[in-house]
């Protein structure tokens, strides 16, 4: 396993090997994708290491590619191949090295860095710190996508309650108490009375305050 930051150039794989040493080995490598992308985390690198008589240890360079967007430590591999290996055999459990590449940039944007330093708290700019949040999530199709879901849900919820709402003073003025509805205005006691009267209106209702119940859970965890 090995550790770099993203402001290195390259992290260095020491390829060790053990045993007799007296002919000459090959072997091949190749980076392989993780969490960490190449062309986007690190660039892509595959070669042959050449192992001369009594060498027994070679090194793989991997360049660092670094970016401004802030990311979670991401992670990628480096693996021997078994084509085209020569002198030598590879071990089961030892072909394959994690890099994690720790990133350095400061969260949400870098143009943060300045403002949140030490030095700094007191000149803290409160919209400034969420438009640069704003910018970050909008990089992110999925963060954005989740985050749009999540607001239209969330008004989606508001309006359930004012159903609820609603349908809880129905049920209370014009069937609990009826004589309630005269202290309405005029307008609104005849608005009250036609939807009561309505089976097709109060049912709407009803279903609009009742089936949110087992939608909203759902659409939750989507």
């Amino acid at each position: 396993i090995y550790f770099c930051d993203e402001s290195n150039s390259s992290v260095v794989l020491s390829v060790l090997r053990t045993g007799d040493t007296s002919g000459m080995a090959e072997v091949c490598f190749s980076t392989k994708d993780g969490t960490a992308k190449a062309g986007a985390n690190f660039e892509f690198v595959s070669g042959k290491l050449n192992f001369e008589v009594g060498q027994f240890v070679q090194e793989i360079v991997i360049p660092i590619i670094q970016n401004e967007q802030w990311d979670q430590v991401r992670s990628f591999s480096v693996e021997l191949l078994d084509g085209g290996l020569t002198g030598a055999s590879l071990g089961p459990d030892l072909r394959t090295a994690m890099v994690f590449e720790i990133d350095d940039t400061v969260y949400p944007t870098e143009q943060c860095k300045e403002l949140l330093s030490e030095e700094h708290t007191s000149d803290w700019n409160e919209g400034k710190l969420i438009w640069e949040y704003m910018k970050f999530i909008w990089k992110d199709g999925t963060l954005w996508n989740r985050t749009i879901k999540h607001l239209l849900l969330d008004q989606l919820k508001n309006v359930n309650r004012l159903l609820q709402l609603f349908l809880s003073v129905i049920l209370v003025d014009l069937v609990l108490e009826p004589d309630h509805v005269s202290d309405y205005p005029a307008t609104s006691a005849a608005f009250m009375r036609s939807l009561a009267y309505s089976k097709a209106a109060l049912l709407a209702i009803v279903a609009l305050t009742i089936l949110p119940i087992a939608i909203f859970p759902v659409l939750d965890i989507l």
